[in-house]
Formats: structure tokens, sequence, C-alpha cells
């Protein structure tokens, strides 16, 4: 099977975390703040990771808005809701890490099937009357 090392969430990037509603808009304090909190992951994310977490995290229908980037993931969220968030965010991650190895072993067992159907195609080739 194709390496792969579970993606982890390593740290909380507080001079990149963004203070101001989901919109940007700093300037409202009627509503309880919005921050968009910067978490640090263990590695940088394969593209399929971040379609497989995005998609899973829409489907448990998670309140808070995220995005996946090259090594971290951003949640927008409260500070009073943010423990909550990221305890959903831990399991999202480990959840993705399976289903990324689910992806990654069903391309090898294809690629395993594609490599035994060229090997009979070569001894087919080297079987045949051409003449």
């Amino acid at each position: 099977m194709t390496d792969f090392s579970d993606i982890k969430i390593i740290g909380l990037d507080p001079d990149a975390t963004v203070i101001g509603n989901a919109e940007g808009d700093s300037s409202r304090v009627s509503k309880p703040q919005r921050i968009t909190f910067h978490f640090k992951l263990s590695a940088a994310i394969p593209e399929k990771w971040g379609h497989l977490f995005i998609k899973r995290w829409q489907e448990n229908t998670m309140s808070a808005k995220v995005e996946t980037l090259a090594q971290a993931i951003t949640i927008n969220s409260h500070m009073a809701q943010i423990d909550q968030d990221f305890i959903e965010l831990k399991t999202a991650v480990h959840n993705t890490n399976d289903d990324y190895r689910l992806h990654l072993k069903g391309i090898d067992e294809e690629s395993a099937r594609m490599a035994s159907l060229l090997q009979s195609v070569r001894a087919l080739a080297g079987s045949l009357d051409f003449s």
C-alpha cells in the first residue's frame, strides 16, 4: 500500500488566527465575535485528503465553517464554542485519515488488478500464432 502517515493537528497558530465575523467585518460588536482559528497540521495534506475532509465535515452537518490549506485547517467559530468544535475537528481529522487510507487501498488494489491484466495480455501476445 502507498505510504501514508496520519495527519494530526499539532497546534494553534495565534498569529495566523483572524478575529472578526464570518464576513471578515471585525467592527461588529453586537454579536459574539467570530474567530477564524488556524490549526497547524503534522504534514501537508494530499488534495484528495482535503476533499474527503470537507465532504465528511459537511455530511456531519458541523456548524462551524472550515477550510483546508496546504498544512493547516481553519475553523470559523466563537471563543465559547471552540472547545466543542475542536473535539469535532479532531474526530473529523481522525476519520478522514481512515477514509484516505481506504481510498489508497482502492488505488493499490486497482493498480494490482491492472498489472495482472497487463501480464495476461503480454502472455497472450507471446502465445498467439501470427502466421
